[in-house]
């Protein structure tokens, strides 16, 4: 079971579960709590302090003289975090994961993905019911805004088609499936409160429905 100690003031994680029993160093700067690497000089945020309304991510952060890069939101860093608004990353960002639950149960209303986001996990979604706008950046070349409110990726870095529909922004009423995609993701509808009508064109390549893609939504017809 992993938890925190302290040493002369500063913060470790230790993870009994590891065979190596690694401590990793936990630094917390402008409320929010980011996990460091000493071995490849990288952060990830795996948590935060009561973190208010807009927030801007920095690309690095420094600790002892030495600079981090800042490269992943862990599982449930921004849970529960209900005064946040909006996430937007500094320039030359090197973002490459979002991981599961990274939101869940927060108040996120507008979340930019990067030029270097390679993933969001599947579930990172999971319970985020006000995210309404997601701008991606135009140079990140796996992920795309289609029709204005559906993000899509692709499902492997060896095709050129965004047949992943990843997400839907939750104030939309009303969607057509693209008939090019092949997988829905886990929760990508979760939370569509207003969604009544979902149509799935007579052509479509759709192959999967992962689970839970349309729970705590309102959708009244699903047309096939």
């Amino acid at each position: 079971m992993p938890f925190f100690i302290k040493k002369k003031k500063t913060l470790y994680w230790l993870d009994m579960n590891s065979n190596q029993h690694l401590e990793t160093l936990i630094v917390e700067q402008d409320s929010l709590v980011y996990s460091i690497n000493n071995e490849n000089m990288t952060a990830k945020i795996i948590g935060n302090y009561d973190v208010k309304s807009d927030i801007t991510i920095p690309h690095f952060i420094c600790h002892q003289s030495k600079k981090y890069v800042i490269t992943s939101i862990s599982e449930k860093a921004f849970q529960y975090s209900k005064k946040l608004k909006s996430i937007q990353f500094s320039s030359n960002w090197k973002l490459t994961i979002i991981e599961k639950d990274a939101f869940k149960q927060s108040s996120i209303k507008i979340l930019t993905i990067p030029p270097n986001l390679i993933k969001l996990e599947e579930e990172w979604c999971n319970e985020v019911y006000s995210l309404n706008k997601i701008i991606i950046s135009p140079k990140n070349p796996y992920y795309k805004l289609y029709d204005g409110k559906l993000i899509l990726k692709k499902s492997s870095n060896k095709t050129n088609n965004y047949d992943v529909l990843v997400f839907c922004f939750r104030n939309t009423t009303s969607v057509t499936i693209p008939k090019f995609i092949k997988k829905i993701d886990p929760f990508a509808f979760d939370g569509c409160y207003f969604l009544n009508t979902i149509k799935i064109q007579p052509d479509s390549q759709l192959q999967t429905i992962g689970k839970g893609a349309f729970s705590a939504s309102s959708v009244e017809f699903l047309v096939i």
